[in-house]
Formats: structure tokens, sequence, C-alpha cells
């Protein structure tokens, strides 16, 4: 029993010093951990502390409207991930401007009241932008811009219309010909449409691709990339002043054009049915209000938008801001970035979004490179200020051959209605006169100066003598084309203006009657009358399939054309017409 006390006792007394020792480790560790924690919570702190140790920045990006929505998001992503950059915690934001305003503000001095903050980087609509930034400016480029993304150049038309476009082949240099005449729509294959209009925005409020549309007709026209010496092809001259005659007014911009034709019901009677735009403006359009245009592609060289990244520098922007806006074009080339922008339509290193039933997304055409912009300027100014020819002479047959039933009337109906149809077209500033040839007027030429050539002015003098005289023409007697061509010809290079292109336009149904002069003959005759200091181009339109060898001879030692349409009626002929009277 005692051993039993004595061993409960040694039990008692051993157990308490084992809890002793194990409160105190408990303690020991509580107090370990306490501590830890405490210093965990103070590095994170210190951590924090020092990533935005010099506060935060704000720092603006500026982005052209056409591409701003996905860079918008695009800045959102990015700022979540908390950038720092030199100890500051960075917001970066896009704000959307017209790439033209942009320029503006970083060349004239930027307005943060209107414009928002001064930018430390710019997406702009291409690289034309960038470039014509003046090295005299406070803002200057930081490095060469890099694009972000690129879209091509294409033809917004109603829904109804992108299939006809696309397959009919049509070119950019078929633009010009195409606009306003009466019969555009029939040549692209759609005779119930009637008249073909294109807008070309003016850009008095957003973004248009006019520019780049006149670049691509003119490079179309002369075969090579646009310049400002272009302007001195009269191939040139002529396509811009057709394609400046447009619907009046413009739309301010492309995007309110792409609201109108989104809205048409019918092509027909509408006061135009294209605009150029990018294939990622037709797509976004689209999306917005599926089913209302779709994008005709035209074939051969076109040009393409890239939207270049210029990172900016100068007394505005300070070192935070250019490292960030450099952080961010670093970010947009990574491959969350480029998906975001292939989604919204842009085509991204090479990768073509998903094609829908608005844009094909096709495999990219040869891509027209970027012109001038000084030389972007001077064509683009063309469209207001037309290149006409300042002396033209329309020598009309007007032969029994020309009394033809044709379309409902005559074959001389359907020429004057045509040729009136111009006349009323062709803007103030215009020297034109209407000669008649026929045989039998006697002289030492069967041709009459019925009204001579003189500018069309604010009046309608010019304009209504010449509509009167097409009105009372009639047929009578038999031809002597060769000799009146001649004849027409000499008198022009003898009232030769140094204005621009001087011309005779002979408008006829075949060669002279009981025979005609060889085409050796007629080049002797008009070559008398040459003076290589007073060149006149002969252009010819020939009605039907005659043999019209000699006036083809002249036509071509002159520079001039040759054009042959078919009998039936006036389409053609207005057609041919609008391509040399403009």
């Amino acid at each position: 029993m005692a051993r039993h006390r004595d061993a409960v006792a040694t039990r008692g007394i051993s157990r308490g010093p084992v809890i002793a020792v194990a409160v105190v480790v408990a303690l020991v560790l509580l107090t370990f951990g306490w501590f830890r924690l405490r210093d965990n919570v103070g590095e994170q702190g210190a951590q924090a502390a020092a990533a935005c140790v010099s506060g935060t920045s704000e720092v603006t990006v500026v982005a052209d409207p056409d591409v701003a929505a996905p860079l918008t998001e695009l800045a959102r992503r990015y700022t979540a991930r908390t950038p720092v950059v030199r100890d500051r915690c960075v917001t970066l934001t896009v704000t959307p401007l017209p790439s033209g305003r942009v320029l503006t503000g970083l060349q004239n001095g930027w307005d943060p009241t209107t414009m928002g903050p001064p930018p430390a980087g710019w997406i702009a609509q291409d690289s034309s932008f960038p470039a014509r930034l003046a090295s005299a400016s406070a803002t200057r480029l930081s490095g060469d811009p890099t694009s972000v993304a690129s879209s091509p150049l294409v033809l917004a038309v109603p829904r109804s219309a992108g299939t006809t476009v696309t397959a009919s082949g049509m070119r950019w240099a078929d633009l010009p010909g195409l606009q306003r005449s009466a019969d555009g729509w029939t040549r692209l294959g759609q005779p119930s449409w009637g008249a073909f209009t294109a807008a070309l925005p003016s850009g008095a409020s957003g973004s248009t691709l006019t520019p780049s549309a006149v670049e691509a007709v003119v490079a179309g026209v002369t075969g090579a990339a646009p310049t400002r010496a272009a302007l001195t092809d009269p191939a040139v001259g002529r396509a811009l002043t057709a394609l400046g005659r447009g619907p009046t007014p413009q739309p301010d911009d492309t995007a309110a054009a792409l609201t109108a034709l989104g809205a048409l019901t019918t092509v027909a009677g509408s006061p135009y049915q294209a605009v150029p735009a990018t294939e990622q403006q037709v797509f976004a359009a689209a999306q917005a209000s599926p089913g209302t245009v779709s994008a005709g592609v035209l074939a051969g060289t076109v040009p393409t938008e890239d939207y270049p990244f210029a990172l900016l520098s100068g007394p505005a922007v300070d070192e935070t801001q250019s490292r960030s806006a450099a952080a961010f074009e670093e970010y947009l080339a990574g491959d969350e970035a480029q998906q975001v922008l292939a989604d919204a339509g842009f085509r991204t290193r090479g990768t073509l979004p998903a094609a829908s039933d608005a844009v094909a997304f096709a495999p990219p055409a040869a891509t027209l490179a970027p012109a001038d912009p000084a030389a972007t300027d001077a064509l683009v100014a063309a469209l207001t200020t037309p290149v006409v020819a300042p002396r033209t002479t329309v020598l009309l047959n007007v032969s029994t051959s020309m009394g033809t039933g044709e379309g409902g009337g005559t074959r001389l109906a359907a020429t004057t209605g045509a040729l009136a149809a111009r006349v009323r077209a062709l803007p103030d500033g215009t020297s034109i006169g209407l000669s008649t040839f026929v045989r039998g007027l006697g002289g030492s030429a069967p041709m009459s100066p019925d009204v001579p050539v003189a500018a069309l002015t604010a009046d309608g003098a010019q304009r209504s003598a010449l509509l009167a005289a097409l009105g009372a023409l009639q047929t009578r007697g038999a031809t002597s084309v060769d000799s009146s061509v001649v004849r027409a010809f000499a008198d022009a290079v003898a009232a030769y203006s140094a204005a621009g292109t001087n011309r005779v336009v002979v408008v006829t149904d075949g060669p002279n009657d009981n025979g005609g002069t060889t085409e050796a003959g007629v080049l002797a005759e008009a070559g008398t009358a040459t003076d290589p200091a007073r060149p006149v181009q002969v252009d010819v339109i020939a009605i039907g399939s005659g043999d019209i060898g000699a006036l083809t001879a002249l036509a071509r030692s002159t520079g001039g054309t040759v054009t042959q349409v078919p009998t039936g009626g006036s389409d053609a002929m207005g057609a041919a017409l609008a391509a040399l009277l403009t």
C-alpha cells in the first residue's frame, strides 16, 4: 500500500515539470509566430509602400476612333495588372480622338480642356500621320512607330451590293468613271439600280478614308506610287475631278456614311451607295446592325491602314509617362492583346479574323505603299479644286447615218441626250464648244463651229447655248470624217491654251462615205498643223464597229484615246463621255 502511494507520488512529481516545459515551449512558439507574422506584415507593407513610394502616374494614350474601342478594353486590362514604373503606380487611359485632330493639336498646341491630358503615346489611323509631325513642333516622336494591327481599304456598300462589287472585278481606278454615272450599276451588273455614287467624307467631325481612296485611284491611273507630280498627268486630273463629284453635301466622316448606308432600304435612288472604309469598319458596323452593310473588295493593289503606335516626347511628357506608354506598347504586341484586336476585326501579325457575312477577310492583296503626306494633301485638294481641261471641242457627226433608229429614238438623239447630260454636269470653269460635220457645208472643210469654245460660267450663258444647239440638231447628208477632224485639230492648235489639256473629242458612227483618207494621208495632213509647243489631243468615240483606222492612227499620234461604244442607246455613250468630259 505504501509502495503504491509512493509510486503515485513519484508520477505526480515527474508530470509537473513536463507540463511546465510544454507551456513554455508553446509560449515561445506563439511569441515567435507573432513576431514572424508582424515582420511579414511589415515587409508586405514596406513593399507596397516602396512600389508606389513616388505616388501614382496618370498616363494617356490617344487612339484613332477606328481602333479605340478594343484599345480601351486593353488599357483596362493592363491597368488591372497594377503596373509600377519608376516607383509609381500607373493608371493608363486610352482617349479616342480623330488622327487629324491629334496631329493639329501636337503641331499647334494641345488644348487639354477639349482634348484631355497631353498624350504620351499616339495610335494613329496610318503611318502618314506621325510622319507629318514636324520636327519644329514641341512634341516629337520618340523612336520609330510600330504597327499594332492593320486593315485594308474596301468599298463599303449596302448588304445586297457587296457580292456585286467584289464579283465585278472593279478596281480603284474605275471609281472615277463610275462616279455619278447614270449607268454605273449597269456596268457592275445591276441595271435596275441606276446611277452609282460614292461618298468621300470630308473628315469634318471624325476619321475619313478619303485620302487613302485618292491614293489608290491615282496609283491605279498612273501605275505607280502616287506623288505630287501625278497632278501634271491629264488622266489624273480628269480622274480626280470626276471622283470629286460625289453627293452634296458629303458626309462628315466615314462613321456617318456607314450609318447612312446601313439605313438604306433600296440601292436605287439613294444619295450615295458606297464609301471607302476599312474592312474592320465594315465588320464593326455589321456587328452593330447585322445585315446592313457589306465589304466590296476591289481588285489590284490597295492601301492598308496600319495603326502605328508612336511614342511621344516633349515638355508635357515626363519620364514615367514615356516609359509607361512604352510598356503598354509591348503589352499590345502580346498574344492576349493581339487576340482582342483580331476579335474586333483587325488583322494582327499576319492572322486573318474569322470570315463573316459582311467581310470575307480574304488573304491580303498587294499593298500600296503610303504616299508622301504632302503629296496626299495635294491630291486630295484636287477633289475640290479640280484640274479640268481648259479647252475642249466636241466634234459631232450629224450625217444621215446618225438618224438610224435606236432606243426608241435615233442615234443622234441618244448621242445629243448623253452630251446634254454631260454639259449640265460639268463644273463652271470648264471651257467647251460644239462643232458638227457633214458633207456639203462648203468651205475648205465640211464642219461648222455651232458653239465656239468658251468657259462655262455662273450666268449659264455658254451652258444654255450648248444645250440649245444640241436640241436643234438634225441629220442630213453624207460624212467627211477625216478632213473634218483634221480641220478641227488645226483650229484647236491655233487657239491653244497653255493652262492645261487641249483636246478635240470626235463622236461619229463610221468612216467617210464613198471611201476615206488613208491613215498616212490623215497623219500627213494633221502633221502640217502640229506644233510641239501646242499639243492637242484627239479622242475618238466611235459608235458601232465600223472601220476607223485613220482616226485611230490620229488619236494615237496625239496621245489621245479611242472608245468604241455599241449601238442601242445612250448608256454606253454617257459612260464614254463622262470619262472624257470632266
